[in-house]
C-alpha cells in the first residue's frame, strides 16, 4: 500500500514538474515575442496552443497506460478466480 502511495505522489511531482515546464516555456516564448520589438499577439496564441495540445495528448497517453496497466491486473485476477476446466 506505500508502494502504491510513492509511486502516486511520484506521479503527481512529475505532472506538476511537466506544467511548470510548459508555463516556464510559454513565459520565455511570451518574454521573447516581447523583446523583439512588439508583441505579435497571433504568434503566441500559436505557441500557447501547441503548448496546451501537446500536454492534453502527454496527459491522454498516460492515462491510457494508467487503464492499460489496471486492465491486466484485472485480468490476472480474472485468470486466477475463473475454475479451470477441462
Amino acid at each position: 500500500m506505500k508502494l502504491r502511495r510513492t509511486a502516486h505522489t511520484e506521479k503527481g511531482l512529475c505532472k506538476q514538474q511537466a506544467q511548470l515546464e510548459t508555463q516556464r516555456r510559454i513565459l520565455f516564448l511570451a518574454n521573447d515575442t516581447v523583446s523583439e520589438g512588439g508583441y505579435d499577439m497571433l504568434k503566441a496564441e500559436r505557441h500557447l496552443q501547441t503548448e496546451i495540445e501537446d500536454e492534453i495528448m502527454a496527459a491522454t497517453v498516460e492515462q491510457l497506460a494508467i487503464v492499460d496497466s489496471q486492465l491486466r491486473v484485472i485480468r490476472n485476477r480474472l485468470a486466477t478466480l475463473k475454475p479451470q476446466q477441462s
